[in-house]
């Protein structure tokens, strides 16, 4: 035109990619039609919260108003953690341990002779008899 010969195009001619909004498409397409993938949790069977040390259970968040019980897997001992509305955290202690008094094997630990049974019940029927039988 206007003077200049017509010229083949000098250029290699480079396949069109697709424009971003076809790329969009695309990828909300195939989330779409992939199954969803299920998370796996970790499931504590007895369903206990775990710390070691005071220190982790003081360092364990817990929201307002709310309550938390949190074993140690170090000491027996368990802590009883809450949060107030405001979200300030209040933390009691508690040791488990067996009561002496009030358990059946208490008169087992106490004594080192073995328990007659028979020689007890008789004496919590009244068949006492003077046979040397306290």
């Amino acid at each position: 035109m206007f003077g200049y010969p017509q010229y083949p195009q000098q250029y290699p001619q480079y396949p069109q990619y697709p424009q971003p909004d076809y790329l969009d498409q695309l990828n909300r397409l195939k989330q779409q039609q992939a199954p969803p993938q299920q998370m796996q949790q970790q499931t504590n069977p007895d369903e206990r919260i775990w710390v070691q040390g005071q220190g982790a259970a003081e360092a364990y968040l817990v929201a307002p108003n709310s309550f938390v019980r949190l074993w140690d897997s170090q000491a027996p001992v368990f802590y009883e953690k809450r949060a107030d509305q405001t979200g300030r955290p209040f933390l009691e202690v508690f040791e488990y341990k067996r009561k002496g008094t009030d358990s059946p094997t208490a008169e087992l630990s106490q004594s080192s002779q073995p328990i007659n049974y028979e020689k007890r019940l008789r004496k919590a029927n009244g068949d006492v008899k003077k046979e040397g039988i306290e």
